[in-house]
């Protein structure tokens, strides 16, 4: 649960993005404020409009779920060969009062977004982008700590998926290859037996001659 402190009049923009490869990628936009953050977590930036940009990235969500400062979410997966179903829910968790999340929490005027590498099957956000990315219009963004289904998705294996595209591609090429390999075997066969044929013609032709000679 996060402790109430003073509210604040920036807006909060908050995305995460779920990689092919299964590593989350966030990225937080917000105007200035006095923060304090731990070291080495989150990388800083500022935008042409100067609001403070900080990004980071999470090996896959096994490992973000076990950060004390992340949104509060949870994930339940199905894995399949190349997909899997994923349900994500809003979760009260106990936040680092020093990361990020614990002091944004309740800034005014929040937005989070949830993108991902599939297509969403359900959800409880207001608006969806291209079947791929809900977003929430929040008052803020504890609003997410309610313990519901957020969303459910069918994700795609990245890197499966590569492995089997270019597993299949070398396939084809490989029966395309033995297909022309076996064309120019028949047009030499071809080939070949034009040529016995015609040098039998002259074979009999020349015996022809020899017996009108005799």
């Amino acid at each position: 649960m996060v402790n109430p402190v003073p509210a604040l009049a920036q807006a909060v923009d908050w995305q995460l993005t779920w990689q092919d490869d299964g590593s989350i990628l966030e990225t937080v936009t917000l105007e200035k404020m006095d923060l304090e953050m731990g070291e080495g977590e989150w990388e800083t930036s500022t935008d042409n409009q100067g609001n403070l940009v900080l990004t980071r990235t999470t090996a896959d969500w096994t490992s973000y779920t076990q950060k004390a400062d992340r949104l509060p979410l949870r994930i339940e997966n199905r894995n399949y060969l190349i997909l899997e179903s994923a349900f994500i829910y809003g979760e009260d968790y106990s936040a680092d009062q020093k990361g990020l999340y614990y002091q944004i929490a309740i800034v005014p005027d929040a937005q989070l977004s949830i993108k991902l590498p599939g297509f969403i099957r359900a959800h409880t956000a207001d608006s969806i982008i291209d079947s791929q990315e809900a977003v929430w219009q929040l008052s803020r963004l504890d609003e997410m700590a309610t313990g519901e289904l957020l969303l459910k998705a069918t994700v795609f294996h990245g890197l499966v998926v590569g492995v089997i595209l270019v597993v299949g591609a070398v396939i084809i090429i490989g029966l395309l290859f033995l297909r022309s390999i076996r064309r120019v075997h028949k047009l030499i066969e071809e080939e070949y037996s034009l040529e016995n044929l015609a040098m039998e013609g002259v074979d009999d032709s020349f015996t022809e001659t020899e017996e009108q000679k005799e």
